[in-house]
């Protein structure tokens, strides 16, 4: 009987024990909310400022202008963070189509939450520009995202959000276009897709 009294008051201290270490435990814990977060995400845009080595450049991206009334693809103006250059995307009225440039993002597969942003400063707001990006799967376009902005001064961020559920052979297009009409010209720099 004494034994059995001594291991019960063993078991009470040892279980006290172990409520109180588990107690000073959790007091130590950071809450999820207040760990900050290390692993950001990397830009999956392919040279996302339109230069390289100090010059211009459409490395990684197509565009689709007017190049004989506007030759000029490049301006030496670009947003902080932007570098020397950003592109220039002006419409014209007497065509039937819209400039734009695009480039795509391959190889991604599970659900992800998707933000895609730009840096846009309008010159000319008679025409609305849109950013857009758009999930493709077996050359069909499956779900799409777009943010529009007309008139506005100085840069401007675009910006849309989309969570995806993506296969390995889908492809992602990022779109940047500048709507045609008269005074339709937009400068575009610091693309991202985080």
């Amino acid at each position: 009987m004494r034994i059995l009294k001594i291991g019960s008051l063993a078991c009470c201290l040892l279980s006290l024990l172990l409520s109180s270490c588990q107690l000073d435990i959790q007091d130590v814990i950071i809450p999820h909310h207040e760990i900050p977060d290390t692993s950001a995400a990397p830009n999956l845009i392919c040279n996302p400022s339109f230069e390289r080595d100090g010059h211009g450049s459409l490395e990684c991206w197509r565009i689709v202008k007017d190049f004989t009334t506007y030759p000029d693809t490049f301006v030496q103006i670009a947003p902080p963070g932007g570098g020397q250059f950003s592109l220039r995307l002006e419409g014209y009225r007497d065509v039937a189509w819209d400039p734009f440039v695009e480039t795509f993002v391959t190889n991604l597969s599970g659900t992800r939450e998707l933000t895609l942003s730009a840096e846009v400063m309008a010159i000319a707001g008679g025409q609305a520009i849109e950013l857009w990006l758009k999930h493709i799967r077996n050359g069909q376009v499956i779900d799409s995202t777009v943010d529009v902005h007309w008139a506005f001064n100085g840069w401007l961020e675009f910006r849309v959000t989309d969570t995806l559920t993506m296969q390995p052979q889908d492809s992602l297009q990022v779109k940047i276009l500048q709507n045609t009409g008269q005074n339709s010209l937009c400068y575009v720099d610091l693309v991202e897709l985080r």
